[in-house]
């Protein structure tokens, strides 16, 4: 018997309210999205009939009527993400394609489009008082005609097929990644091949089960450090192998037809409703507004990299032929280490003593503090997922609630890989009472061993950095609206707040302030913050044309007329490679079967945003440079309130250039590659 589902009445969803996890079984995802969608439903019909359709009755009707269904939504597949089993990948499935018939009910319903239209046709004389309003219209309107309501029934119907098709594929795809991350592990019986790693690794590694084991698998935190300090080549060739043909391995996991079928259905879709190709329809949501607009950026930035990026690699393959015949893209991260430590006296492992988990995080929370006014309570009676989630009041500094901030550190077998930021609510107003923000930042960091901490590379610290960035605009987003607060904005502005956090962890005043051994408390020596800023370029042209890759490679399944179902996934890549790649192609080894950003991730036709929000970063922080004052709390000001708590209320540069005085240059961006190092 399934006991009482809270996600029926969602008593638990008020203003002060939490999400009572351990109460939420799987099976009742899908019985409570079924509720909600008919009382949903319900809520459309009486807005199909109101006889003189006008902002309130029909715009925020609408807005109002879906909410129940996307929060249990977001529920699940957050926790589908983060703490998943087969029971509840099995509900995700059918999750997917229950939400996605009805929001094509609703966007493909004539009736209700013809209410938004008149109410869209005479916007003019309606007297919107809050620019919130007029977008909150503007976005209601295109979301249908984005999405169908302009088409005959014929069409419709293949619509709703298509989504269903792409619903259930993604799904699909992302499971495969889980999959193949979960089911490799690297033993290692014979002590000699952990030569070169520390021993703080070595314990990482260490079996439970058997003291003369080791285990290594594809989670960021264990094959990251052996691919980098690992001595035995040839088992850095089989984990960068099997981690790079993930999703092509000719097995049940395999995702080169799923992602061959999914390319072909956008273009499917963008072509029934009327654009050329995927990226064509994306893109005209987006601050860089066409494919030669993004093809303009990437090819500016690699003809500034590329000519370095190679001379970089050509240094490292130099330093390390004295030990191997080719230079091969298993042994850069294991030789630009070496180089580092004897140019640079860079030692990765000694750093990451000065880095423990705890005292980076309060370092990033001190940060917002100065910056915008903001404190962290941590909070030990609130209901989590999983017993390793920490969980933090946001305040202000006179104590007033701003949100709930959930962090999720360690990697496990229900995890998927990488770090994100993800909403459980967003700030809102509804039925005259304001719903605060529960944010969720997911990482996966090396766990603590008995008495040793989790140690965070420079990369790690980036990392969070980055996710809180994420996780401040979600906090600090206000506005009447849950479509249009926190992170709702467009793709190619999002990274913005979280790139901009980055900025800091290479600023001296924040290296001596975080940076203490986590043993003795010892700060930091000036000489090895001085090491550390050294290196904060290294290679950056590398990793920039590496960037500009993946972006490349988004458009070579987006912004191309063809028909996928013949191409070979390889080919589509080698055509990509022939301008960016700068190691010997390994074969079998491929990016796009796993590439779960745009694939599985929301990135489609938008991977270069990462590079267009870098150049926003570069010239917003450039702003609080030309200050002389890192931390500037007016400066902070003016961005929390232009950019952080506006969400997607208004058009991006118009809250950029309220925030700058100006439209961001790529200048600074350009001066930071110009800056690279080898």
């Amino acid at each position: 018997m399934i006991s009482p589902n809270p996600l029926i009445d969602l008593s638990f969803n008020t203003p002060d309210g939490f999400i009572p996890f351990g109460e939420i079984k799987n099976p009742h995802y899908i019985e409570a999205i079924e509720h909600h969608i008919q009382i949903a439903k319900t809520k459309i019909k009486a807005v199909e009939q109101v006889l003189e359709p006008d902002f309130v009755n029909t715009i925020e009707a609408l807005e109002y009527a879906t909410y129940e269904v996307q929060y249990i939504n977001r529920i699940a597949a957050n926790l589908d993400l983060a703490d998943t089993n087969p029971e509840l990948q099995e509900v995700i499935l059918k999750l997917g394609e229950i939400t996605t018939n009805f929001w094509n009910d609703i966007s493909l319903n004539s009736n209700l489009f013809s209410q938004v239209k008149k109410v869209y046709e005479n916007k003019d004389k309606l007297n919107l008082s809050t620019p919130e309003k007029k977008t909150l219209l503007e976005e209601t309107y295109t979301f249908f005609t984005r999405n169908g309501a302009l088409l005959g029934e014929e069409q419709k119907q293949q619509l709703r097929e298509i989504d269903l098709q792409l619903s259930n594929l993604s799904q699909k795809f992302g499971q495969n990644v889980l999959a193949e991350n979960n089911n490799y592990k690297l033993v290692i019986t014979d002590e000699s091949d952990l030569i070169g790693l520390p021993d703080s690794i070595i314990a990482q590694y260490q079996s439970p089960d058997n003291s003369n084991q080791w285990v290594v698998d594809l989670s960021y935190p264990s094959y990251i450090p052996f691919m980098q300090y690992a001595q035995n080549r040839a088992l850095r060739k089989e984990l960068f192998m099997a981690y790079g043909t993930r999703g092509a391995k000719n097995n049940q996991y395999d995702n080169r037809e799923i992602i061959k079928q999914i390319a072909t259905l956008r273009q499917e879709r963008a072509q029934l409703l009327g654009y050329e190709t995927h990226a064509d329809y994306v893109l005209e949501k987006r601050m860089l507004q066409t494919p030669a607009q993004v093809d303009n950026l990437l090819n500016q930035l690699l003809d500034k990299a590329i000519i370095q990026a190679k001379d970089e690699i050509a240094d490292v393959s130099q330093f390390a032929k004295s030990e191997i015949d080719e230079f091969r893209a298993y042994d850069y991260a294991y030789y630009t280490d070496k180089i580092k430590q004897s140019k640079y006296n860079f030692d990765e492992e000694k750093i990451r003593q000065y880095f423990p988990l705890n005292r980076v995080l309060a370092g990033a929370f001190n940060i917002a503090n100065q910056l915008y006014g903001i404190q962290f309570i941590q909070r030990r009676d609130i209901p989590v997922y999983n017993p390793e989630v920490e969980v933090y009041e946001v305040q202000e500094s006179n104590g007033d609630h701003i949100g709930i901030l959930y962090l999720d550190f360690h990697p496990r077998a229900g995890k998927s890989s990488g770090a994100w930021m993800t909403e459980f609510r967003l700030s809102h107003i509804r039925d005259n009472k304001v719903y605060t923000p529960h944010i969720s930042l997911v990482m996966n960091f090396s766990r603590p061993q008995g008495n040793l901490p989790s140690l965070l590379t420079l990369q790690e610290v980036l990392t969070l950095f980055h996710e809180f960035g994420h996780g401040l605009h979600g906090l600090l987003g206000k506005g009447t609206y849950n479509s249009l607060t926190g992170t709702n904005v467009y793709w190619d502005f999002v990274e913005l707040p979280s790139q901009l956090m980055e900025n800091w962890v290479y600023e001296l005043e924040i290296l001596k302030s975080i940076a203490r051994n986590w043993q003795t408390g010892e700060p930091l020596s000036e000489q090895d913050i001085q090491i550390i800023q050294s290196v904060s370029s290294f290679h950056e042209a590398a990793a920039t044309v590496r960037q500009i890759r993946l972006g490349r490679l988004d458009l070579a399944w987006h912004y191309n007329a063809r028909e996928f179902s013949p191409v070979d996934v390889s080919n589509l890549e080698e055509e990509v490679n022939q301008s960016t790649a700068l190691f010997p192609a390994e074969e079998g080894v491929l990016i796009s079967p796993a590439f779960s950003h745009i694939f599985d991730g929301g990135y489609s036709a938008g991977y270069y945003s990462y590079k267009y929000s870098e150049l926003l970063d570069a010239d917003a922080f450039e702003y609080f440079l030309s200050q002389g004052k890192i931390l500037d709390a007016e400066i902070g000001s003016k961005f929390r309130e232009h950019i952080l708590s506006k969400g997607g209320s208004e058009h991006p540069m118009i809250l950029y250039k309220r925030f700058r005085g100006q439209e961001p240059s790529i200048d600074a961006l350009l001066k930071r590659l110009a800056k690279s190092t080898k």
